[in-house]
């Protein structure tokens, strides 16, 4: 790889390499040619987190074999399995949606519900979200674009303004890391600027909650397989739409944990709740993006340059995607995105999946007669919903069965059947759930 000044991660440019083909040789040689004396080794922990550990420079260490349980190894063994079964490669990248809380501030007022792509002064908290996107490009993490979310709540005493970083494809194991990345790098930012901030999946008494929706795409020697020439779905997404629907209601553990995460579904205007999917309509749990086929993108750009001649390059990959819009700020991305590699490879190879999409398709019908199954309504039925799929998870040694009964037993710990009830019932005991699981993920 040849060296380029305008990479902006440091060890890229120093190394010559990418970020994913780093080695220890190479880490040994990044401490030597800049006289580092520390090492900061940040992983996941069993609540999602990320962890830093310091280590001073006293010695070469030697390499050590990675920990089965630890969440890389699972979201990269899972994604292996995928593609030595189908052949496909599976891509990925989140949509991080976040609050800024702050004082209220009533010089260009922000007004409730209002926040999307609104731009400073009216929107709060664009430089702070600038800033967060120098530093990702500075670590190699590649975001399509960031813009204020619709969420702007206004309370007695402070107001909160809804954000959203929306990341680029790359590997699963990859998307993984960036996504707990990126959540760090605003908390610390934000930290920095003395500015609050959360993820929480409910943040207030109103306004929008914060999700995490995931997009995949699959792979195959250089093209994406979920469109054919002429834009138009394929089999092969269709298959993917059907095992990500099937195995819905037992992701639930791993993209939403608290119990405010399932007054999310219950009570949030685009929040999924009915297991479909669609083209057109945007709250399916599955949505299919704008599609990019029939020449869309070429009339887009020359629509935007009237006066540029030359032709539209083509993307390296078609960038069509599926969202899979089930998850919220309390996720446990590495076990959500393994979870998403299994359904994905169990959709990919059941007989049945294609018949399950078109039930499942709600393009053009109408919800209100309870056509479709729902997702869990308390962590204790999705707990339950893992339970019954768990054999899925744990196949092949992707999940470990010790780590399902963690999850399972934090799920049950949470009681929340009964309290969510009542939150949704008493807004004292709505705000005191609030509070409790503010910080997540």
């Amino acid at each position: 790889m040849a060296s380029d000044s305008l990479e902006p991660h440091v060890l890229v440019r120093l190394l010559g390499r990418p970020a994913g083909a780093f080695t220890a040789g190479d880490l040994e040689r990044a401490v030597d040619e800049l006289g580092l004396r520390q090492v900061n080794l940040r992983y996941v922990g069993g609540d999602g987190r990320l962890k830093t550990v310091a280590f001073p420079i006293n010695s070469r260490a030697h390499l050590r074999e990675p920990l089965p349980h630890a969440r890389e190894q699972i979201v990269r063994r899972a994604a292996e399995l995928l593609h030595a079964e189908t052949g496909l490669t599976m891509e990925a990248f989140g949509e991080v949606e976040y609050y800024l809380v702050q004082d209220l501030d009533d010089r260009f007022p922000v007004e409730e519900d209002r926040g999307y792509q609104e731009s400073a002064p009216f929107s709060k908290g664009q430089r702070l979200r600038e800033e967060v996107l120098g530093h990702l490009a500075a670590m190699g993490i590649a975001t399509k674009y960031a813009h204020g979310e619709v969420g702007n709540v206004r309370e007695d005493d402070r107001q909160l303004v809804q954000h959203e970083i929306e990341l680029s494809p790359v590997p699963l194991d990859r998307a993984a890391d960036a996504l707990v990345l990126t959540k760090w790098v605003v908390r610390e930012v934000a930290d920095r600027h003395g500015v609050e901030v959360t993820f929480a999946p409910t943040g207030s008494t109103g306004g929008a909650g914060n999700g995490l929706h995931v997009h995949t795409r699959l792979v195959r020697d250089g093209a994406n397989a979920l469109v054919d020439d002429d834009g138009a779905l394929t089999d092969t997404a269709r298959r993917l739409i059907a095992g990500l629907l099937a195995a819905s209601p037992a992701l639930t553990a791993f993209g939403n944990t608290v119990p405010t995460s399932y007054l999310r579904f219950a009570e949030g205007s685009e929040s999924p709740e009915a297991i479909c999917w669609a083209e057109t309509d945007r709250t399916g749990l599955v949505r299919v993006p704008l599609a990019w086929g029939g020449g869309v993108l070429p009339r887009m750009v020359a629509h935007a340059n009237p006066d540029h001649a030359e032709p539209v390059p083509a993307p390296d990959i078609a960038p069509q995607t599926v969202e899979l819009r089930l998850a919220d700020g309390s996720a446990d991305v590495h076990l959500l995105l393994a979870g998403m590699a299994v359904a994905a490879r169990h959709g990919l190879t059941d007989p049945a999946s294609l018949e399950r999409a078109e039930r499942w398709n709600a393009d053009g019908r109408d919800d209100d007669a309870g056509d479709f199954e729902r997702l869990p309504s308390s962590s204790a039925e999705s707990a339950d919903a893992l339970e019954e799929a768990r054999g899925m998870f744990e196949a092949d040694g992707v999940f470990p069965s010790a780590l399902i009964d963690a999850v399972l037993a934090d799920l049950r710990d949470n009681a929340d059947g009964a309290l969510t009830k009542k939150a949704a019932k008493s807004d004292s005991a709505r705000a005191e759930l609030i509070a409790k699981y503010w910080h997540v993920g």
